[in-house]
C-alpha cells in the first residue's frame, strides 16, 4: 500500500466517523424533541380526560337531583 493511499484511507475514516457523529447527534436531538412533544400531548390528554370526567360527574349529579325531585313530587 502506498503512502498516499494510506493517507486517503485515514482521511476517509476520519470524515466517515465525523459524519456518523453528526448523524447520531441529529438523531439524539430528534428523539429529545419528540420526547418533549410526546410529554406535551400526554399532558393535554390528561387535562381533557379530567374535564370529561368532571362534566360526566356533573351530568350524573344533575340527573340524580332531577330524579330525586321527581320522586319527591310524585310521592306527595
Amino acid at each position: 500500500m502506498s503512502f498516499s493511499k494510506l493517507i486517503y484511507t485515514i482521511a476517509a475514516l476520519i470524515v466517515g466517523v465525523w459524519l456518523l457523529g453528526i448523524i447520531f447527534r441529529f438523531a439524539a436531538w430528534l428523539v429529545s424533541g419528540m420526547l418533549y412533544i410526546a410529554l406535551f400531548v400526554f399532558i393535554i390528554g390528561l387535562i381533557l380526560q379530567f374535564g370529561e370526567q368532571r362534566s360526566l360527574k356533573k351530568r350524573q349529579s344533575m340527573f340524580k337531583a332531577k330524579a330525586n325531585k321527581d320522586q319527591d313530587s310524585s310521592s306527595k
